[in-house]
């Protein structure tokens, strides 16, 4: 996971694509919480805390997700100068559970690994909250993807159907090939 590392493009409201990199859903009105602090506490502490920076917690109360097959974007909707954007790789977010409480919105949440490199040292908690619908079809991308991945040992390029095979005119129907 990164915080402030994603490239983000010149409308400030997508982020620049990797390298063989096709983003499969995007949602807007989506709040964003990640705790790194290591307590069993599920209170986040504000960003004008003082324990803000690098181990603390974020939170951001609107902004747009994205679901890539290499990794999960946010970028909030009022960058601030501790929340720009935050990514995870798709591999380094375990334990993920669709929640659907009964007096609040849906959400995502699972446990993140920090990558290196990328501006964060401890693992943390983190909760996509989908106000306005969406979470299910992001977490049905999601686990798509994972079972992908499992299956190819590798991150996908694409999700798209293979082509048709078509037999080439040397060989006739019921014959076996040379």
């Amino acid at each position: 996971m990164s915080i402030n590392w994603t490239m983000i493009a010149p409308d400030g409201r997508t982020p620049v694509p990797l390298p063989r990199e096709k983003i499969f859903f995007k949602q807007s009105s989506t709040n964003f919480e990640l705790d790194c602090s290591g307590s069993k506490s599920t209170t986040l502490t504000p960003p004008s805390s003082p324990a803000f920076f690098p181990s603390g917690a974020w939170h951001d109360a609107n902004g747009t997700v994205f679901l890539s097959n290499q990794r999960v974007i946010y970028l909030p909707d009022r960058p601030s100068q501790q929340l720009q954007s935050f990514h995870v790789p798709l591999l380094s977010l375990k334990s993920c559970k669709y929640e659907q409480p009964w007096f609040a919105a849906n959400y995502i949440s699972g446990h993140v690994l920090p990558v290196a490199g990328g501006g964060l040292s401890q693992p943390g908690q983190l909760k996509l909250i989908f106000k306005e619908g969406g979470g299910f079809e992001f977490y049905s991308i999601f686990r798509e993807l994972l079972e992908r991945i499992d299956e190819t040992n590798e991150v996908p390029q694409h999700l798209e159907a293979l082509p048709t095979y078509t037999a080439s005119g040397s060989v006739a129907p019921g014959e076996m090939p040379p």
